[in-house]
């Protein structure tokens, strides 16, 4: 594993800064997901990651990077979640798994498959943006969605670690994707040993959009 360092518009994350985001967070309550969770937590004790912090796991669905949450009024924020209601409300619940858990370059995440459906619910949202906001609040390729457990702060030999998450029983949670959240996300900077940075991840919810037209 090697520093994860949270990016905005291809530069380092300022520190404490806030931007928008579009995230499905899964329930705390999801049968089976602490339990895998806190394996793999304990299966990375000693290593330099830091866990999320609880009720942060989630998948990125997408980020509005045109401007800083705090550059964005009410009035535009209203916008932005009408278009997502409209583009989300023809999209039925998906149903999905998490897992299996990997540890990648900037620490452990769990894979998401099937994504066929959920690939859809992307472009949806990522039209949402666009129409509200523009082409420049499109500018970030999340890549396959996955959920992040830690991000890591130092560089340390991970294969060791890969062979004790695959030790894991019970490595794929089922989980019902019937909502999406806007939220602020803001990343902030906690210095480690040797010049490190540790960036932990917070956010703080703007609106609630549930699949389907559901209120």
């Amino acid at each position: 594993m090697h520093p994860f360092v949270p990016t905005y518009r291809g530069q380092q994350w300022p520190d404490k800064m806030s931007v928008l985001h579009i995230y499905f967070r899964p329930p705390a309550d999801t049968p089976g997901l602490a339990d895998l969770v806190r394996a793999c937590t304990d299966a990375a004790q000693g290593y330099p990651a830091t866990p999320l912090a609880q009720g942060e796991m989630h998948l990125t669905i997408e980020m509005v990077a045109d401007a800083p949450s705090a550059d964005i009024p009410a009035e535009q924020r209203t916008a932005l979640i009408d278009a997502l209601r409209r583009r989300l409300a023809p999209i039925s619940p998906i149903n999905t798994e998490l897992g299996p858990p990997t540890c990648g370059k900037a620490g452990i995440y769990l894979d998401v498959w099937p994504d066929q459906e959920l690939e859809v619910l992307r472009e949806a949202v990522r039209a949402a943006v666009l129409e509200a906001r523009g082409p420049a609040a499109l500018v970030h390729d999340g890549g396959r969605l996955h959920a992040s457990i830690n991000y890591s702060w130092g560089e340390q030999d991970s294969d060791p670690l890969n062979s004790a998450l695959r030790r894991i029983p019970g490595r794929r949670v089922p989980v019902l994707v019937d909502r999406v959240e806007l939220l602020d996300v803001t990343f902030t900077a906690h210095p480690q040993p040797g010049g490190l940075t540790d960036w932990q991840l917070t956010s703080t919810p703007v609106a609630d959009i549930a699949l389907g037209g559901a209120q």
